[in-house]
Parts: structure tokens; C-alpha cells; sequence
């Protein structure tokens, strides 16, 4: 197994102090020393405590990436399938996501320059399913839906139960199999 590299010792830090403090709290000598390296060495990997918020917000999405393809690839990989992943990733939230993408989502808002990395996921993403043979509006649906649940639990303000939340998983699922016969019936 490789060892880490220092830019993912210093992110992996940086969420720790993220999940405890909040982003607004986090300090870049906190980092520094969670991460077991000279502020120095955190500067020179990323200058300002905002480089260092973006890094951890663009790893987040990297990361929603990765889990998104992974199940689309195990599925089969055309654009209903892809759909289908995006509406399984936003409901499978795992250990420590929560806890870490609240606080950069409140940084975002107090600097929105920081969620350049979701605005440009959002534009591929958008791009994939307009270019698709899915229906583009029915798909957009889908997905506004399945990222409002994501935004939902993120912020712990998510109503239902779990019955209630397989239900709409269960719907969501449906409406993104309808999608590519939509397109074909029009």
C-alpha cells in the first residue's frame, strides 16, 4: 500500500478539523499540525486557508464522482443506468460525509467562489444527460429531486422516516427508468 501524499495528509486533516470546528473555525495552523506538517508545507501544497477549502470541496465531489461511475459501471453504463446511480448515490451518504460537506457547503455560501468545483460538476453532469438517450427535462428532475434529499440530510433537516425515504428512493428509481421511454416515445 503507498503512502498518502502530503495534499491528501493536509485534506484528510483539514476534514477532521472541518467535521470538529466547522469550516468558518477551521485554522490553517490546526491543519498544519493535525496533518503533521510545517505550516510551511501546508502554504506551499495551498496558499490560502480559501485553496485549501476548495481542495476539500472539489475532493467531496470527486468523490460523489467516483461512487456515481463505480455503480454506473457495475449497472452497464448507458445514460438510464447513470441516472439510476445518481439517484442511489444521493441516498447512500457514507461515514463522515455529512459531518464534513454541511460545514464546506455554509463555507460556499459565505464564499460562493469556493463551490467553483460543483458548478463545473453540475455543467458535466448536465452535459452527459443532455447529450444522452435519456429525456433531458425528465432526467433534470430526477436528479434536482435526489440532490434535494442529498442537501436535505446534509443540513439533518430531512422530514421523513425510513419508510417514507425508501418510498421516494423507490420513485426516484421509477421516474429514471421512464426517462429513456419518454425520450423514445417523443
Amino acid at each position: 500500500m503507498s503512502r498518502p501524499n502530503s495534499k491528501d495528509l493536509i485534506l484528510d486533516a483539514a476534514e477532521s478539523v472541518v467535521r470538529e470546528s466547522g469550516a468558518v473555525h477551521m485554522t490553517l495552523d490546526a491543519v498544519a499540525e493535525r496533518a503533521g506538517v510545517s505550516k510551511g508545507g501546508l502554504l506551499y501544497n495551498f496558499p490560502t486557508k480559501e485553496s485549501l477549502l476548495e481542495a476539500m470541496i472539489a475532493r467531496q465531489v470527486g468523490k460523489c464522482e467516483s461512487q456515481r461511475a463505480e455503480a454506473a459501471l457495475q449497472a452497464g453504463g448507458d445514460a438510464s443506468v447513470k441516472l439510476r446511480a445518481y439517484v442511489d448515490a444521493a441516498f447512500q451518504v457514507e461515514g463522515g460525509m455529512r459531518e464534513t460537506c454541511a460545514p464546506l457547503l455554509a463555507a460556499g455560501a459565505n464564499n460562493p467562489k469556493l463551490l467553483d468545483p460543483v458548478r463545473a460538476h453540475y455543467r458535466k453532469v448536465f452535459k452527459e444527460f443532455q447529450d444522452s438517450d435519456v429525456d433531458f427535462d425528465d432526467a433534470m428532475v430526477v436528479m434536482m429531486a435526489s440532490d434535494g434529499l442529498w442537501l436535505l440530510e446534509m443540513l439533518q433537516i430531512f422530514p421523513l422516516d425510513e419508510a417514507q425515504r425508501a418510498r421516494f428512493h423507490a420513485k426516484l428509481l421509477a421516474m429514471s427508468d421512464q426517462t429513456v421511454q419518454i425520450r423514445f416515445q417523443k
